[in-house]
């Protein structure tokens, strides 16, 4: 409890820091972007959330890059501030690029992701709660993901 506890105030103060790789449809105009909305549950589907223009819910925002622009898609790197549930889902459907597999928030019709979305976290950033030794840990994109790199480059 005293770890899970340390790692949930260090999310909300931003102290943790979290990355995420995710391939989403249509090429970017951009480099990179801010996304900020407020997220609430779904009214007609309670497994969904949805944005919303109310301030009283739950504000999220994220950060994004773009790493690289394929033909039909574009391969993004996100950085959460905040820790909202299905945030980076909801985020690339909001913007118009749902990302690719996902087929809750994107198209239900996609085929190049027979395993599921192409959303992977791929580094995390946080102090100890004991120590208070700064740690970090880095994980390689799961081979699914890579081939289907492959297979669009």
């Amino acid at each position: 409890d005293f770890a899970h506890r340390s790692l949930a105030a260090q999310i909300s103060s931003k102290m943790c820091i979290r990355r995420y790789y995710c391939l989403v449809e249509g090429q970017m105009k951009q480099p990179a972007g801010h996304i900020e909305t407020y997220i609430t549950r779904d009214k007609n589907n309670r497994k969904r959330m949805a944005v919303s223009s109310l301030c009283a819910d739950r504000k999220a925002i994220s950060d994004w890059k773009l790493i690289k622009n394929y033909e039909k898609y574009a391969l993004l790197e996100f950085q959460l501030q905040t820790g909202r549930t299905h945030q980076i889902r909801l985020h690339t459907s909001f913007i118009h690029h749902p990302i690719v597999g996902d087929s809750v928030y994107g198209s239900k019709h996609q085929n190049l992701a027979p395993n599921g979305q192409l959303l992977h976290s791929h580094y995390i950033e946080f102090s100890h709660p004991v120590t208070k030794e700064r740690l970090h840990f880095e994980a390689e994109l799961p081979d699914y993901f890579a081939k289907v790199l492959a297979k669009i480059s």
